[in-house]
């Protein structure tokens, strides 16, 4: 079950959160990973809106899966130079671990592959110091490209006000 919603977190992920529902009559129990596949090209339209992901309790397959996506989405994106990231990824469970500076060999692929997507400016990477705390890791102990914040849950709550859509 939680395969099938992190499938469909990437699918809306592809399409933007209500085009995608408005637009397909896929049922979440239909869902198939070609829906995904499919369409995983940048619809410019959909680059002016924000999103933020509110990310917790994934696996390392889930959020690998997770940037691949959002790396062919980016490959495909007009130039986003000097805009606000299309996407904010919140962490604020127990993956935080997955951006210590000390596991970094074991998780090189999804550290590298989020810092060249926050490089690039399609996505920006936020990671909850409350969730750190309770896994005894500073701010120094994470790469300089992650944005550390007070408490993931508000900041998701600060980024909906500002006009953010949550998925």
């Amino acid at each position: 079950m939680l395969r099938l919603t992190f499938v469909l977190l990437a699918a809306i992920f592809v399409l933007g959160a209500g085009y995608w529902f408005a637009s397909t009559s896929v049922s979440l129990q239909t869902a198939k990973p070609q829906v995904a596949l499919r369409q995983e090209q940048a619809n410019p339209e959909l680059l002016d809106t924000r999103y933020v992901f509110d990310i917790s309790v994934h696996t390392e397959d889930e959020l690998r899966t997770m940037l691949e996506r959002a790396d062919k989405i980016a490959d495909s994106a007009p130039d986003l130079t000097g805009k606000l990231p299309v996407v904010a990824l919140v962490l604020h469970g127990p993956e935080v671990e997955f951006f210590a500076n000390e596991n970094y060999a074991k998780f090189k692929d999804i550290v590298d592959r989020a810092a060249v997507l926050d490089g690039r400016g399609f996505i920006e990477v936020k990671m909850c110091r409350t969730m750190m705390r309770s896994r005894n890791m500073n701010d120094d102990d994470v790469p300089p490209f992650i944005e550390i914040v007070p408490f993931g849950p508000d900041e998701i709550e600060r980024l909906r006000r500002n006009g953010y859509q949550v998925m």
